[in-house]
């Protein structure tokens, strides 16, 4: 059978699973916090609501490439301590 003899709806209807995820797209802005704060780093801003703008693409921003991998020097601060990804790994996605 050729996929031509199926709907383009009934593709559509058919569950999907993510095949290729992140960890940096992953993890709960709280997450990130806490993480920062169990090893004694300062980030830039302490709260979820302000520091998505610092790791999540916006609306607003320029559409630019700089811009986009701008948002992932956040999260290789955090992750360039040694502990970094095995203990995030360790807490699933929290």
């Amino acid at each position: 059978m050729t996929s031509h003899q199926f709907p383009k709806a009934f593709y559509k209807s058919l569950p999907k699973v993510e095949l290729h995820r992140h960890l940096e797209g992953s993890l709960r802005l709280s997450t990130l916090l806490e993480l920062a704060h169990a090893w004694g780093l300062d980030l830039p801003i302490a709260d979820p609501p302000r520091l998505r703008g610092l790791v999540q693409v916006q609306n607003s921003d320029p559409p630019t490439s700089t811009n986009f991998l701008s948002k992932f020097e956040t999260f290789a601060f955090v992750f360039s301590f040694p502990r970094g990804d095995f203990t995030a790994h360790q807490g699933g996605n929290r």
